[in-house]
C-alpha cells in the first residue's frame, strides 16, 4: 500500500511540473475583404505541432483588434481545447531615462516630506503666537496690576514674541531653499525622453494532437478604420457607339496595419448594419405642386436665405427655376466641402441625399448667377438669375464655326496630311524611347511609322452573387498601407448600349445636352456615387450617379455638345400687329435652326411654349404649330426630331394674340 501511494505522489508531481508546448507564430495578412464601412482580415500561419498538448502563440497583432470577434480555424490532424487572448508591453525607448526618473521622484519624495516637517513646526509657533496675543491681560479689573508684574510680563512677551519669530523666519528661509531644490528635480525630469512603450496583442490557442502533424491556421477578424465608396468614368466616344462606364471602387484603411501583396475583395455589402428586421410605422406621402410660369420677384431665394441651418436634415429635394418661372435643365446641386451632388431632371427636379457635415447646398447652371445657401428645409425649391454674358459667347462660337466653314478644300487636305505626317514622328519618337520595332504604312501617305505600345488594362475582376451582396475580388496582388488615403481600384469595366438624346430650349439657351438612357442597368451592381463624364475624348464634368430611382431606365446627363448648333429667331417682327375693331392682333412667328455638325445622325428634342392667360380677354390662337407636342396645362411645344449629320433642321411655328388696344402685355421674348 505504501509503494502504491508513493508511485501515485511521483504521477501527481510530473504531471503538475509538465507544461504544455508553446509554439511562437508569425502570421502574415493574406486576404481583405472590404465593405462599404470595415473589412474582414484575414491572417495565416504554419506550424508544426508535436504530440501531445500545445499553446499556438499568434504573436505582434494589433492592439486595437477586438479579440472578442477573432475566428480561429485550421487544417491538420488536432483538436481545439481554449482559445484566449493577452497583451503585451514592450519597452521600446526611454528605459534609463526611466531609471533617472524614478531615482529624481524618491529624492523629491524626501525633499517633500522635510517640507512638511517644517511647515509643521511653522504651524506650531503661528499657534502659539495667536495663543499669547488672546492671553496679554493681568490682573483683575477691581485690583489692578502691581508694576513689578507688569514689568516682567512685559519682558517674557517680549522675549517670547522675538524667538517665534527668528524661528517662523529660520523656518520659511528654510523651507523656500526646500522649495527651490523641488523646481531643479522637476526641471530635470521634465528633459528627460519619455518611456516609451509598445502594445500588442496575443492569441492563444491551446490545442492537442495525437502525433506531429503539419497544420495550416487562420485568424479572421472585423477591423472598423476601412471602407470605400463607389466612384465612376463615363466616357463616350460618339452616339454610335456603347457607352463605356468605368466602375471603381475608393479603397481607404487606417487600420494600423499596412496590407502588403494581399488578395483583396469589395463586398457591397455593410457587416454594421442592422441584422434584425425593423418594424414598419405609418407612411405618409407629401409633394407639391409646381408652378408654371410664375412671376419672380426680385429676390426670390430671400425666405430660404433667411433660414438657420437645420442638422437633421438627411435628404433635400426641390425645383431649379430661371428668373422666368422655367425649369431649368441639368442645373448642377452639389454639397458644399464633399463630392456630393447632382442635376436636375427635365422638370428641373432634383434629389440629393446630404452626408455627414453637410452645411451647405450650391445651385448653379451655364449662363446663370451661382447661388449658396445652408441647408434649412427637405424641400428647398431655388430661382437662378440670368446673366448677361451668355449671349457673348454664343455669338463667339457661332462666327468661329463659320470661319471653319469658308476654309477652301485643298487648304483643309493639306492639313490632313501634316497632321498624318506629324503622327508618324510621333510614333518613331516611340520607338525610339520605347524599343518598339514593328513598322506599318501610314494609309494615304506612304509613310513608315512604328506601332505604339499596347494600352495597359486594369486587373481582371471575379464577380460573385449572394442574396445580400455581391462581390468583386480582385485578380491580383495589391497594397494599401493604413494611412487613411483613397486608392482607386477599377472594379468592372462595362460597355453599355444606350439611347442617345439630345435635349434644347433655345429660348432660354440654344446649347444642347445629351443624355445617355439605359435600361436592366439593375444587374450591374451598381451604387450611388460621383461619376466623371468624357465626350467624344474631353472631360466635360462631373454629375451624381442617382441609383436611387425605381424606373427601368437610368438616364446619365453627358453634358453639352458644341457641334449641335441651335439658333433661334422671330420672323417679320415689324409688320405683325393689325388692328381689328376693337382689339389688337399681335401675330408672332419664330423660326428654330438645328445644324448638326458631328458625322453621326442624332435625335433631339426641341422645346418651346405658348403664353398661358387667366385674363378673358386676351385670347391665343394656334396659328401653326409645325408638328408640335402640346401641353395644354403648360403650354410646352416640343418636338422630336433627327437629324443627318451634316445637315440642318428647321421648324417654323406661329401663334396670334387678341387683346384690347389700350392694354399693353409683357410678352418677353
Amino acid at each position: 500500500m505504501k509503494s502504491f501511494l508513493t508511485c501515485l505522489l511521483v504521477a501527481l508531481t510530473l504531471g503538475l511540473v509538465a507544461k504544455d508546448n508553446e509554439i511562437d507564430l508569425q502570421s502574415t495578412i493574406t486576404d481583405v475583404v472590404v465593405y462599404q464601412q470595415g473589412a474582414q482580415v484575414e491572417r495565416q500561419s504554419r506550424a508544426t505541432i508535436p504530440a501531445g498538448t500545445s499553446i499556438l502563440r499568434f504573436t505582434e497583432l494589433h492592439p486595437g483588434i477586438d479579440p472578442n470577434q477573432i475566428r480561429f480555424n485550421g487544417t491538420g490532424d488536432f483538436s481545439i481545447l481554449a482559445m484566449y487572448y493577452d497583451y503585451q508591453v514592450d519597452t521600446i525607448a526611454g528605459q534609463e531615462s526611466q531609471r533617472i526618473r524614478v531615482k529624481l521622484q524618491e529624492e523629491r519624495a524626501v525633499i517633500q516630506h522635510q517640507i512638511n516637517v517644517e511647515n509643521s513646526f511653522l504651524d506650531i509657533y503661528n499657534r502659539e503666537l495667536n495663543m499669547l496675543q488672546s492671553n496679554q491681560q493681568f490682573g483683575s479689573k477691581d485690583d489692578g496690576v502691581k508694576v513689578v508684574d507688569l514689568i516682567e510680563a512685559a519682558t517674557f512677551l517680549r522675549e517670547r514674541f522675538t524667538d517665534i519669530r527668528e524661528q517662523q523666519l529660520a523656518i520659511e528661509e528654510k523651507v523656500k531653499t526646500l522649495q527651490a531644490e523641488i523646481y531643479r528635480i522637476d526641471a530635470k525630469m521634465s528633459m528627460l525622453p519619455p518611456l516609451q512603450t509598445e502594445s500588442t496583442l496575443e492569441y492563444l490557442v491551446r490545442v492537442q494532437a495525437p502525433k506531429q502533424t503539419s497544420a495550416r491556421l487562420s485568424l479572421r477578424y472585423q477591423v472598423q478604420g476601412a471602407g470605400w465608396f463607389p466612384s465612376y468614368d463615363a466616357r463616350v466616344e460618339s452616339v454610335a457607339e456603347p457607352l463605356e462606364l468605368e466602375y471603381k471602387a475608393n479603397v481607404y484603411q487606417n487600420t494600423g496595419e499596412d496590407w502588403e501583396n494581399v488578395n483583396l475583395t469589395v463586398a457591397t455589402g455593410n457587416p454594421n448594419l442592422n441584422k434584425k428586421k425593423q418594424n414598419l410605422i405609418p407612411w405618409y406621402v407629401t409633394g407639391n405642386t409646381p408652378q408654371y410660369k410664375q412671376q419672380v420677384a426680385a429676390n426670390p431665394n430671400q425666405y430660404l436665405q433667411s433660414q438657420a441651418y437645420n442638422a437633421d436634415i438627411r435628404q433635400v429635394r426641390g425645383q431649379v427655376m430661371d428668373d422666368n418661372g422655367e425649369p431649368l435643365i441639368g442645373a448642377n446641386v452639389q454639397v458644399h466641402g464633399h463630392a456630393v451632388g447632382t442635376t436636375t431632371d427635365v422638370n428641373g427636379y432634383f434629389t440629393l441625399d446630404i452626408p455627414e457635415r453637410g452645411q451647405y447646398l450650391t445651385w448653379s447652371y451655364i449662363g446663370h448667377q451661382t447661388v449658396q445657401m445652408v441647408i434649412s428645409a427637405p424641400v428647398m425649391n431655388v430661382v437662378l438669375k440670368d446673366q448677361t454674358t451668355q449671349l457673348s459667347a454664343v455669338t463667339i462660337q457661332s462666327y468661329r464655326q463659320e470661319e471653319i466653314q469658308m476654309v477652301p478644300p485643298q487648304m483643309t487636305l493639306d492639313i490632313a496630311v501634316a497632321e498624318e505626317e506629324t503622327l508618324s514622328d510621333s510614333y518613331s519618337r516611340m520607338r525610339s524611347l520605347d524599343g518598339y520595332t514593328s513598322n506599318t504604312t501610314a494609309p494615304n501617305t506612304g509613310a513608315t511609322y512604328f506601332a505604339p505600345p499596347p494600352v495597359a488594362n486594369h486587373a481582371s475582376v471575379t464577380v460573385s452573387h449572394s442574396p445580400t451582396q455581391t462581390k468583386f475580388k480582385i485578380d491580383t496582388s495589391y497594397d494599401i498601407p493604413s494611412d487613411g488615403r483613397q486608392y482607386a481600384v477599377t472594379i468592372r469595366e462595362l460597355d453599355l448600349d444606350a439611347e442617345y438624346l439630345y435635349a434644347v430650349t433655345p429660348k432660354l439657351d440654344p446649347t444642347a445636352f445629351l443624355t445617355a438612357r439605359l435600361t436592366d442597368w439593375q444587374e450591374y451592381d451598381l451604387l450611388t456615387g460621383q461619376m466623371n463624364i468624357y465626350f467624344e475624348d474631353t472631360y466635360v464634368g462631373q454629375n451624381q450617379l442617382d441609383m436611387g430611382q425605381l424606373s427601368d431606365t437610368l438616364s446619365l446627363s453627358l453634358g453639352p455638345d458644341p457641334n449641335i448648333v441651335v439658333e433661334r429667331k422671330r420672323l417679320n417682327q415689324k409688320s405683325s400687329a393689325s388692328f381689328i375693331g376693337s382689339k389688337r392682333k399681335d401675330v408672332r412667328e419664330f423660326e428654330i435652326t438645328v445644324r448638326n455638325a458631328k458625322k453621326e445622325a442624332i435625335a433631339i428634342v426641341v422645346d418651346d411654349q405658348l403664353p398661358l392667360t387667366h385674363n378673358e380677354d386676351i385670347e391665343v390662337e394656334r396659328v401653326s404649330l409645325a408638328g408640335a407636342h402640346e401641353d395644354e396645362l403648360t403650354g410646352r411645344l416640343s418636338w422630336e426630331l433627327t437629324v443627318k449629320p451634316g445637315k440642318s433642321e428647321r421648324l417654323t411655328f406661329k401663334y396670334a394674340l387678341r387683346y384690347p388696344k389700350n392694354m399693353l402685355l409683357a410678352l418677353g421674348r
